[in-house]
């Protein structure tokens, strides 16, 4: 047979236009397209013709009737076009069609072959694990087409070793907030039925959304208390009326994340049902009111409560091991005293009141977040300074939720300990503030003395702006700049975050600021650039407001 790569099937096309035919090479025996030639030409048929196509001239009346003519002639010529087109078409489809399914039958065939057939059941089932979706992504967008329902669906082999795996199903998380399909429960009964002794459950009620369903759902989780060691619940006023029946039964929990809505705790005096949790971490929202949740600290290393002073002086008078705490004070307390709260092991500490830091004696403090408000305008550097003063060792990381005022360039200057300063800003206002506190931070000489600059060990810069706050972004790369080129080499990486609704976000960086953030990306500096749900999840570490949520799947614990 001829080699169709070298025989000159189809023919070439000369300088006139050309009708293609199907047909098949005389030589090789290939299907083709052939050209018939006819005359016909795209060309101007005249001079006049020419120039009335290159005007826009009015046409005489002999003008319109040529014209009408050739474009006959044009309507016949596509109209064959066409015609061959839809041929080859017809030839192409059956192709195409067959073409598609001998590709499927080489994959079956490849999948026979494949090295993921002799994988060890251990090894992929390890593989699966890392297929969960994390705790904080799981309670925001989980659905049934997500692992480890997904694998069930692949193969009976998955499917088998998916359910004899009972870390794949530790997790559950159910939302009523979210628009997608909530767990029938009869597959929340088998998901329970398959997973191990320790349950990771997220559940968020929501006020007048499948009453029945939730109510439902949630007594059959709570059933499972004893089993509970890490739970996050949104509570709905359709749930509270269970609350009772979990009082002694949740000796295993070691993690709590409560939220209220405000119809949930309109009738609610109290929730005792945790006292008995030998619980790690708590964290609890008691949105517009307050509604006591006594639990033990005997076992407390984390700490997140929006709660009264008083109430949190009596808390953490008992919480000797607390490691971090997130301290949310509902409003200034009138009857203060001169008492010091011991924290001995306490590392890392957000208040939203940083006038009362005087209050805590944390001689292994580490990190410090506060809020600062611009009308309430406290005196907080001498708490802060008789803070520090406490510390064994001197803190290292400052983080400030709201308005930076100039008391911090005066914390600076006297405290040179801080390698890590972080900023949230959540008021447009704020832009003046803000971009004043960052030309401050820029070294106007490379070989400037470390003794001269403001905040000479800082290795890590971090700012993120909330909806509709931005920054001046020139500014900004003036002052990583700066820092990078600096003799000293201390700055190692850096952060900007546009935190929120994507619609509602600031201004982003211009392309100019967006190369030369790579450049310095490319000299080594490590900067992070993220905006919308990412840039909040990381934003929530600095101000220590996940408590838990960024957890490790359990299941990712087993094996790490």
């Amino acid at each position: 047979m001829a080699d169709h790569t070298t025989c000159s099937y189809p023919p070439p096309a000369g300088n006139h236009c050309s009708i293609m035919n199907t047909g098949r090479c005389s030589q090789c025996g290939s299907f083709g397209a052939t050209t018939t030639s006819e005359d016909f030409s795209v060309a101007p048929q005249s001079p006049r013709h020419r120039s009335l196509l290159t005007s826009n001239e009015v046409p005489l009346e002999s003008d319109a009737n040529f014209v009408k003519s050739v474009v006959s002639t044009i309507d016949i010529r596509l109209a064959k076009l066409d015609d061959q087109i839809q041929r080859l078409r017809d030839l192409l489809a059956p192709l195409e069609a067959e073409r598609d399914s001998v590709a499927q039958y080489r994959a079956q065939n490849m999948g026979i072959i494949s090295p993921l057939r002799r994988m060890p059941t251990e090894v992929l089932g390890q593989i699966f694990v890392w297929t969960l979706p994390t705790p904080n992504i799981a309670a925001q967008t989980y659905s049934l087409d997500d692992s480890p329902w997904l694998l069930t669906r692949v193969c009976s082999r998955w499917r088998a070793i998916s359910i004899a795996l009972p870390s794949l199903w530790s997790l559950i998380a159910i939302s009523y907030h979210l628009p997608l399909i909530p767990y029938p429960p009869e597959m929340v009964k088998a998901h329970l039925s398959r997973a191990s002794k320790k349950l990771f459950i997220f559940f968020f009620g929501s006020q007048g959304e499948e009453t029945e369903s939730q109510v439902e759902i949630f007594r059959l989780l709570c059933e499972q208390s004893p089993r509970w060691e890490n739970v996050c619940l949104g509570m709905s006023s359709h749930m509270v009326p269970l609350l009772p029946d979990l009082r002694g039964r949740v000796g295993a929990l070691s993690a709590l994340q409560l939220t209220w809505t405000r119809e949930a705790f309109i009738n609610v005096d109290s929730v005792d049902c945790f006292e008995t949790a030998p619980l790690r971490s708590v964290s609890i929202s008691n949105g517009l009111r307050l509604v006591p949740t006594p639990f033990s600290t005997d076992y407390l290393t984390r700490y997140d409560l929006n709660e009264t002073w008083s109430t949190h002086v009596d808390i953490l008078k008992t919480a000797a091991h607390l490691v971090e705490a997130r301290i949310s004070i509902r409003s200034y307390p009138t009857d203060l005293d001169d008492s010091v709260i011991p924290l001995p092991h306490l590392q890392r500490l957000f208040i939203t009141h940083p006038e009362l830091l005087g209050h805590f004696d944390v001689p292994a403090l580490q990190e410090i977040a506060l809020e600062l408000m611009e009308f309430e305008n406290p005196d907080v550097f001498d708490p802060l300074t008789a803070l520090i003063l406490r510390c064994a060792c001197a803190p290292r990381r400052l983080c400030i939720k709201g308005w930076p005022t100039t008391m911090i360039f005066d914390v600076l200057h006297q405290h040179t300990s801080f390698t890590t300063l972080a900023f949230e800003l959540d008021d447009s206002r704020v832009f003046e503030r803000c971009n004043e506190f960052i030309s401050r931070l820029i070294i106007p000489d490379p070989v400037m003395d470390a003794a001269a600059m403001v905040a000479p060990r800082i290795s890590e810069f971090l700012i993120a702006c909330m909806e509709g706050v931005s920054i001046d972004h020139d500014l900004y790369l003036r002052m990583l700049e700066s820092r990078w080129n600096h003799g000293s080499g201390t700055l190692q990486s850096a952060a900007l975050l546009r935190a929120g609704i994507p619609t509602l976000l600031g201004p982003a960086p211009k392309a100019h600021i967006l190369t030369g953030i790579e450049a310095l990306r490319q000299e080594g500096l490590r900067h992070l650039l993220l905006a919308g749900s990412e840039a909040l999840s990381v934003l929530d570490q600095w101000t220590y407001n996940d408590m838990g949520v960024d957890a490790p799947h359990p299941a990712m614990a087993e094996i790490l």
